[in-house]
């Protein structure tokens, strides 16, 4: 099978298509008659959906979910190391960087158990 770049659907042409899917959704036939209108195939019709979809769901969500908050504190685990197994800040930074865990810096944790 031989893929053929379509240089005549330009993005808004793409759109088009986009919304002509979404408006005529759940009614019989309308995919293959939209398919035939625009000489592609419906999978190509439902990948344009799909990317369409997931584009816009990025671009409306909500920035303050993307970054999750961690969820656990390091204050435990420096106590531990440090108290418990008598652990030295250059050691415990190393620790917390081989486990990506951060702030991971020696003056962040030497303040941290200093404060």
């Amino acid at each position: 099978m031989k893929f053929t770049r379509r240089h005549d659907l330009d993005p808004l042409t793409r759109i088009d298509i986009v919304r002509h899917v979404w408006i005529n959704q759940g009614i019989y036939g309308k995919m293959t008659q939209i398919a035939q209108d625009y000489h592609i195939s419906r999978t190509f019709l439902y990948q344009l959906s799909w990317a369409a979809k997931h584009h816009l769901e990025d671009l409306f969500s909500d920035p303050k979910r993307l970054v999750e908050p961690p969820d656990f504190r390091l204050e435990p685990w420096m106590l531990l190391l440090r108290l418990e197994g008598q652990c030295s800040i250059p050691s415990m930074s190393s620790i917390f960087k081989h486990f990506d865990y951060q702030p991971s810096s020696v003056g962040y944790l030497s303040e941290s158990l200093r404060g």
